[in-house]
């Protein structure tokens, strides 16, 4: 069980160091990220199904309070820098391409005497900055030609 570690509420509470907004935490120089909860009862079955997921997916932490088991799954240092990367890269280009940018539109809809906002995708505005000129083809001695 070197790959799974069982641990309670209360140690996790002492020991571990939690970020944003308790959705990871800091344990042994891991960092976990909180999964799926289950019932108790259901723990040895649980325990048996990481033990074989661990083997080839890393390491698990198995939470166990009075009535729940919580899963956290480790979470790879170099996959959340590459995405942190991407997303600062992604962010970069919407500030300096404003125009690409797929325009939206707030448009409100009535269902059983509710009163919703969606946000939907601008197709009238997309379709004008998509929309290329039209070739004219004419017809000379029953060919097409460009004009």
């Amino acid at each position: 069980m070197e790959n799974i570690i069982l641990i309670s509420t209360a140690d996790l509470k002492q020991k571990g160091i939690f970020n944003s907004g308790e959705n990871l935490v800091e344990l042994n120089d891991f960092t976990f990220k909180k999964g799926v909860s289950f019932s108790i009862e259901d723990k040895e079955k649980i325990v048996e199904t990481y033990k074989i997921k661990s083997q080839s997916n890393g390491k698990y932490l198995l939470v166990e309070d009075k009535f729940m088991l919580t899963i956290w799954s480790e979470v790879k240092a170099d996959l959340s820098q590459s995405q942190d990367n991407s997303s600062q890269q992604i962010s970069s280009q919407s500030i300096n391409h404003p125009e690409q940018k797929n325009r939206t539109k707030t448009i409100t809809r009535r269902y059983r005497g509710q009163t919703y906002e969606v946000v939907v995708p601008d197709l009238s505005s997309s379709e004008a900055s998509d929309h290329k000129p039209e070739k004219k083809y004419l017809k000379y001695r029953g060919k097409y030609i460009n004009s």
